[in-house]
C-alpha cells in the first residue's frame, strides 16, 4: 500500500509515521485532578493586559533581548532557583498556610514538576512554583499566601506574573492578588487590600496577569493567594496552579510599541524577479503607556539583509491612541524589486517623549528576489513527507503561480531519508501539471524532469538538495497556476518540509490507493488530512524573449573532469562566441558568472560543496545547459 509518512492516522487504514518531527501526546487520564497533565507552552507574548485595559511591555522580555528597560524594574524572579519553602524564604518570600482542616500532603507552595508542564520561559524545565488541592485535607477551604519581599512601591507600579492550571481542568482554581502599602507580612494584618481575583487558565498555556498598586509604600508587599472554597482532595473546586516569571516594575508614561510588520510576500520565500509584484507594507502599533498618545510617526523601510542598506522607505502618521489601544498602519505607495536581493521590512515608531525606546523597532521575515528561484520554504526542514513502499507510482508536491511568461528549466527538492536500511536504486523524478485555483492538479503532464537514482549513501545526514533538468528542454509557462510533483517509485524516501509559510490548498498528493473521499480524480490536498506544510521544493525559471531557446544537456558545452574536486574545464563549441557562463548549485543559487567566454575556461571549484552543479551558457540569443559534479 502506498502511504504518506507522517505523524497522523488517517481514514481507510492509512498509517502515518513521524520521520523528523517531535509529537506531543495527551490522554484523558492526564486531565484528572492528579494534575499530571502535559502540554506545549505557548509562545511568550510581548505585552499583557491588566484589569483596567492598559497594556505594557514586559520588562523581563526587553532585558532578555539585550535591551535596557527605560522604566525601573523593582523586582524580577523567573523561579529558576529552588521553589520549596526554604528556597522561597531564602529569596525573601513569605509563604503562608492559612487553610482549614490542617495541612495536607504537600506544603502550601512547592517546586513544580515537568511531569505536569514546562516552565514559562523555556517550556522544558520545572522552574516554576506550585500549589494544589493536597495542601489541605478532606473537603476544606484552601488559603495559601505567597508574599513578596518588601519593596519601595510607587503609585501605579505593576505586579505581573504568569499562571496556569491543568489543560481542560474542570476545577475552578481561584487566585487573588493582595497589596499592603505598609509592609505588613502576615495574612492577618488589616492593611491588605485585594487588587483583583480570577480563575486560573485551563487552556494548556501560561497566561499573564497584572495588577496596579493603588498607593505608594516604602515597604510595600504584594501577595499571590491561592484561595478556594470547598477545596482539598474531597472538595469540588481545587486542582493545581503554577506561578512563574514574576515582575514588579514602574510603567512608562508614554510608550509606543511596534507590534508587527508584514513580510514582503505572504506566499513565497523566494521569487524570480520576472514574477515580482508591487509590494505594499502594513504593520501594527500599540500604546503601551499609561497616558493617551497624540501625534508621532512611523517609518516603514525595506532593508537589504546583505548590505543592511535601505532600498525603500515611507513615513506615515500615527493615529491618536488611548492606553492599551492598537492600530494598523499601511503604506500609500508600493515598491517593486528590480535587482536580486534578500529583503525584509522594518517598522519603527517615533513618538516624542517615548519612555521606552527598546520596543520601537520590529523587523519582518526575509524574502529573496533572485534571477530564477521560486520557493515557498526557508531551506530548512522541520520534518519529511513522502510515499511509502508499494508497487505503484506516488506523487507529492505543491503549486506555484506564474505572473509573467517565463521559462522553466529545472526543479530542485530536498530529500530526507530516515529509514534504515536506505532503499537502493529507486528512481525519483518530477512532473509539471497545469492546475486551476481551488481545484486538484490536472492529470495531464506538461513536462518531465530527468530521473535520479537514489543509492545507499547518496543522501547525507539531514538531507540533500537535488536539481533535475527538464528532459525535453525548457518549458514555456504562460501566466497561470502550475503544480510540480515529485514521483517516488517503490520508495520510502520522503521530501523535507518547512513551516515557514503555510498556504491552504497548495500541497497535493496522489497515489493508487488514496482514500476516496477525500480524493478527487486521484488527488487529495494535504489539508484534508489536517497536515499543513510547505515542501522544500522549488522551480528554477528564466525569463524568455522572442529569440530565447534553451538546449538541455547540450553537446555544445563540455564539462570535464566530472566528478572533480579541484577544478573543472568548461569547453564551448566554436560556434558559441563571447558567451555568458553561469554556474548554479543544487538549489538553484547562482555561484559564479563569467562574461565574454570563448573556447575553454578553467574554473577553481576547490571551495565548492559536494554536489551537482548546472552550467548555463548564453550566446547569440540562445542558451545551453550541462552539468558537472563535485566530490570531495
Amino acid at each position: 500500500m502506498k502511504k504518506l509518512t507522517l505523524s497522523l492516522l488517517l481514514v481507510g487504514g492509512l498509517c502515518f509515521q513521524a520521520t523528523a518531527q517531535t509529537t506531543t501526546t495527551m490522554n484523558a487520564a492526564q486531565l484528572s485532578r492528579s494534575a499530571k497533565s502535559q502540554s506545549t507552552v505557548a509562545t511568550s507574548p510581548a505585552s499583557f493586559t491588566n484589569p483596567t485595559g492598559k497594556v505594557y511591555m514586559h520588562n523581563s522580555e526587553i532585558t532578555a533581548r539585550g535591551g535596557m528597560p527605560a522604566v525601573a524594574v523593582t523586582y524580577t524572579d523567573d523561579f529558576s532557583l529552588p521553589n520549596d519553602t526554604n528556597g522561597l524564604k531564602a529569596r525573601g518570600y513569605l509563604p503562608y498556610f492559612r487553610g482549614a482542616g490542617g495541612a495536607g500532603l504537600t506544603g502550601a507552595w512547592f517546586q513544580g514538576t515537568i511531569g505536569n508542564w514546562g516552565d514559562y520561559n523555556t517550556g522544558s524545565t520545572a522552574e516554576w512554583v506550585a500549589s494544589n488541592y493536597n495542601s489541605v485535607t478532606g473537603a476544606n477551604n484552601i488559603d495559601n499566601w505567597l508574599v513578596t519581599p518588601a519593596l519601595n512601591i510607587s503609585v501605579g507600579d505593576i505586579i505581573s506574573f504568569y499562571s496556569r492550571s491543568p489543560l481542560n481542568s474542570t476545577f475552578p482554581d481561584s487566585i487573588r492578588v493582595m497589596y499592603s502599602a505598609v509592609g505588613d507580612s502576615t495574612p492577618e494584618a488589616l492593611t491588605w487590600v485585594e487588587l483583583g481575583n480570577f480563575e486560573s487558565n485551563t487552556a494548556g498555556a501560561w497566561a499573564q496577569n497584572s495588577f496596579i498598586a493603588p498607593t505608594a509604600g516604602a515597604t510595600g508587599r504584594f501577595a499571590i493567594r491561592y484561595n478556594v472554597v470547598d477545596g482539598g482532595p474531597l472538595g469540588a473546586n481545587s486542582d493545581l496552579i503554577g506561578i512563574d516569571q514574576l515582575d514588579i516594575f514602574t510603567p512608562a508614561t508614554f510608550d509606543l510599541l511596534s507590534l508587527s510588520v508584514s513580510r514582503l510576500n505572504n506566499v513565497y520565500t523566494s521569487i524570480p524577479l520576472s514574477q515580482a509584484t508591487p509590494i505594499s507594507l502594513s504593520g501594527e502599533v500599540k500604546n503601551n503607556g499609561i497616558t493617551a498618545s497624540t501625534g508621532g510617526s512611523a517609518l516603514f523601510e525595506i532593508i537589504d539583509t546583505t548590505t543592511l542598506g535601505v532600498v525603500y522607505s515611507e513615513t506615515v502618521n500615527l493615529p491618536n491612541l488611548n492606553p492599551g489601544a492598537n492600530a494598523t498602519l499601511n503604506t500609500v505607495n508600493t515598491f517593486t524589486p528590480v535587482n536580486p536581493a534578500s529583503l525584509r521590512a522594518r517598522l519603527t515608531v517615533n513618538y516624542p517623549g517615548d519612555g521606552n525606546t527598546t520596543n520601537d523597532e520590529i523587523n519582518g521575515a526575509t524574502t529573496t528576489y533572485s534571477d530564477s528561484t521560486y520557493a515557498r520554504d526557508n531551506g530548512e526542514s522541520n520534518g519529511s513527507l513522502g510515499i511509502g513502499a508499494g508497487p505503484a507510482d506516488g506523487i507529492v508536491g505543491q503549486n506555484f503561480e506564474v505572473i509573467a511568461t517565463a521559462s522553466l528549466t529545472s526543479v530542485s527538492f530536498k530529500i530526507l531519508d530516515t529509514f534504515d536500511p536506505n532503499p537502493a536504486g529507486t528512481p525519483v523524478y518530477a512532473t509539471i501539471h497545469a492546475q486551476t485555483a481551488g481545484s486538484e492538479p490536472s492529470n495531464t503532464v506538461l513536462a518531465t524532469t530527468d530521473s535520479i537514482l537514489i543509492l545507499p549513501g547518496v543522501i547525507a545526514p539531514g538531507g540533500d538538495w537535488f536539481t533535475l533538468n527538464l528532459d525535453a528542454g525548457a518549458l514555456t509557462l504562460a501566466p497561470g497556476l502550475y503544480y510540480v510533483g515529485v514521483h517516488e517509485v517503490d520508495s520510502n524516501i520522503s521530501l523535507g518540509y518547512s513551516a515557514e509559510i503555510l498556504t491552504p490548498l497548495t500541497v497535493w498528493v496522489s497515489w493508487n490507493t488514496i482514500p476516496a473521499p477525500p480524493a478527487v480524480n486521484g488527488w487529495a490536498s494535504a489539508d484534508d488530512f489536517n497536515f499543513f506544510i510547505t515542501y522544500n521544493l522549488r522551480l528554477n525559471m528564466q525569463t524568455i524573449s522572442s529569440v530565447n531557446e534553451i538546449e538541455s544537456n547540450s553537446s555544445l558545452v563540455s564539462l570535464y573532469p566530472s566528478p572533480t574536486s579541484n577544478e573543472v574545464n568548461i569547453r564551448l563549441d566554436n560556434t558559441l562566441k563571447n558567451a555568458r557562463v553561469d554556474i548554479y548549485n543544487a538549489i538553484g543559487k547562482l555561484v559564479k558568472t563569467f562574461n565574454n567566454v570563448n573556447d575553454v575556461t578553467r574554473v577553481d571549484v576547490s571551495t565548492y560543496a559536494t554536489g551537482i552543479y548546472s552550467v548555463l551558457v548564453s550566446s547569440n540569443g540562445k542558451s545551453y545547459t550541462n552539468r558537472f559534479s563535485v566530490a570531495k
